[in-house]
């Protein structure tokens, strides 16, 4: 544990990196409002700046305590999102620079239980949301652990605390990125709308290599027209017993996964949630529900309760222990 205090001797460092990437402008429910993932990470974002500042803040000014850097990813690249400058903006800089704060409003429920739409602490807003593109998370954080590694190699920084990372995405690095950083492959990404696209393009001749889920190209692989070379996975699928997986093929261990789940809101009676349970229990029971879901290439599971979210901490302990 480090205990060094942050001084104007002793600075510290800040870097942010922010998904930007098509995922974000997936619609959540934040503050009681309904709004872009892209909307509220951008107000998160400001308002961890803003109390960067506050926090400098003495009655001579704002004193120099820190750097901060904030890095969006999308697309095929990395790129600042305070300004044009790469580097890291110190706390007095970014303070000099904050736009007119706007004022935002939250859903907050009261001692009676109901709920008031009331005005937030207005932030300056030196984020703008983006949502575009796919999500190169391994270039990301390459990125950060150079700037990192750059700030902490300065002599004057030699007895700081060392810089704190924060980095806000929905998602994962992608396996093409994985390739690339363990084979030393050159694989490009390239953004499509949805695995229709990314399929036809493969066999048109457009690209030469699909990432895809079993359900994108089992139907293409059963009719010849695709060679499967390895699948993500920790055992074979039974639809696809004869195509290794990724560590049988080449000796490193990546998992995808991809569990999906139903989640009732608070309040719900529990007699509603046990008869769409059973509803959903004898759904999967039916051979004409099984076979479709055979073709797809999706296996189905009934876990509930602990069990899910057992399942769910192990997935990112899966991802954690990949990405780091």
């Amino acid at each position: 544990m480090y205990t060094q205090s942050i001084t104007r001797s002793h600075r510290t460092a800040f870097i942010l990196a922010i998904d930007c990437s098509g995922s974000m402008a997936e619609r959540i429910v934040f503050h009681g409002r309904s709004m872009r993932k892209a909307d509220a990470v951008a107000q998160v974002a400001n308002r961890l700046l803003f109390e960067l500042t506050e926090r400098a803040r003495r009655t001579d000014g704002i004193r120099d305590y820190y750097d901060v850097a904030v890095l969006g990813y999308a697309g095929r690249g990395v790129k600042p999102l305070l300004g044009e400058r790469p580097e890291f903006l110190s706390v007095v800089e970014i303070d000099r620079m904050a736009p007119a704060p706007a004022t935002v409003q939250g859903e907050y429920r009261l001692p009676d239980g109901s709920t008031a739409l009331l005005d937030e602490l207005p932030v300056p807003a030196w984020i703008v949301p983006e949502a575009q593109g796919e999500t190169p998370m391994y270039d990301a954080l390459l990125h950060v652990r150079d700037l990192a590694a750059e700030w902490t190699q300065r002599p004057e920084n030699a007895g700081s605390f060392p810089p704190v990372v924060f980095n806000i995405t929905d998602g994962e690095a992608t396996k093409a990125e994985w390739f690339n950083k363990t084979f030393g492959t050159q694989i490009t990404v390239i953004p499509v709308d949805g695995a229709s696209d990314s399929r036809g393009m493969f066999l048109a001749g457009d690209t030469d290599i699909l990432f895809g889920s079993i359900s994108d190209v089992n139907t293409s692989y059963q009719n010849g027209e695709m060679k499967l070379l390895c699948q993500f996975a920790e055992e074979r699928s039974s639809f696809i017993p004869d195509i290794p997986t990724v560590e049988e093929a080449t000796g490193k261990q990546l998992v995808a996964f991809a569990a999906r789940g139903y989640f009732y809101p608070k309040g719900v009676s529990a007699d509603k949630v046990e008869f769409m349970t059973n509803a959903m229990l004898k759904a999967m029971e039916r051979s004409d529900y099984i076979e479709n879901m055979a073709a797809l290439g999706l296996q189905l599971d009934n876990t509930s309760g602990e069990a899910y979210a057992e399942l769910l901490n192990g997935q990112m302990e899966t991802r954690l222990s990949i990405w780091g």
